[in-house]
């Protein structure tokens, strides 16, 4: 259920066709870019921003060019309590990478092998065992230049344990930061701005390897939000069973105007409006 095909109920969606292009682009931009040195990028944003629904739409743009090393999207209300529990991460990472890269399976059947209690152990010493150290083994033995692939986990303040988040940070950034920075794989990690997180994301040592994302006005997302009620609300006129007797001018631009000023940069509010009358 946390991998980014998962149909848990409440799972975001993808972004909707046509909006949040330039942020999409920022952050594959940023992927191609064999010679950045910020492997982590941290993007923020409130309750209804859209981190998800964008996280799942990297998530499917990489598995579909073959650059999606593996993902996990923590969900606190999902039906399966695993998607809120640290526990399962390094183990639900792991196995995505044996099966999206194959050269990977030796080393981390071998690190898996070598101690049978590996999962009893911290976070930091999963994800450099189990994750960090096999991608550095595996850059080491190419001789052909690798294009960088990515590392999506999505819902850091959806994790039930606020100590596990920043271990979480802390770890991989710890792991990366004793590695080769030609190292081929980069890591996004989406959340809500908590106080926690921040501070986590605030380490002086990590500040090298940080590149910071903020869903902030700047992206514009009225523009997206008014993409988004104008098609969803054209297909609930056009598939209505009074279709015949509704306006084709509906909804006026006027309404959609106050719709987009009520969102406030908020897809949620869009998207439940869009719910509540359909």
């Amino acid at each position: 259920g946390a991998f980014h095909t998962s149909d848990e109920n409440y799972d975001a969606p993808k972004c909707h066709p046509n909006t949040r292009l330039a942020i999409l682009k920022e952050i594959m931009d940023w992927l191609n870019d064999s010679d950045e040195p910020r492997h982590v990028m941290w993007m923020r944003g409130a309750a209804g921003a859209g981190k998800s629904a964008i996280a799942r739409t990297i998530a499917q743009m990489c598995a579909e060019r073959g650059r999606l090393s593996s993902s996990f999207f923590f969900l606190r209300m999902a039906s399966d309590v695993r998607r809120s529990n640290e526990k399962y991460l390094v183990a639900t990472l792991a196995y995505q990478m044996v099966e999206n890269i194959p050269e990977m399976r030796q080393d981390i059947s071998m690190a898996l092998l070598s101690n049978r209690f590996i999962f009893d152990l911290g976070l930091d010493a999963q994800i450099s065992k189990l994750i960090v150290t096999p991608l550095a083994q595996l850059s080491d033995s190419s001789s052909i230049p690798i294009l960088p692939k990515i590392i999506i986990i999505d819902g850091l303040d959806e994790c039930r344990h606020k100590d596990a988040q920043n271990a979480i940070v802390n770890a991989f950034v710890a792991a990366l930061a004793r590695m080769n920075h030609n190292l081929p794989h980069k890591l996004l990690i989406a959340s809500r701005p908590e106080q926690n997180i921040q501070t986590a994301f605030g380490d002086r040592d990590l500040a090298p390897l940080l590149r910071q994302l903020p869903l902030d006005n700047s992206w514009n997302p009225d523009d997206d939000i008014r993409t988004f009620l104008v098609d969803n609300l054209g297909k609930i006129r056009d598939m209505h069973p009074l279709r015949n007797i509704i306006p084709l001018d509906w909804p006026a631009p006027c309404d959609i105007d106050k719709l987009v000023e009520k969102s406030s940069g908020q897809f949620i509010y869009a998207a439940t409006v869009s719910k509540y009358i359909k």
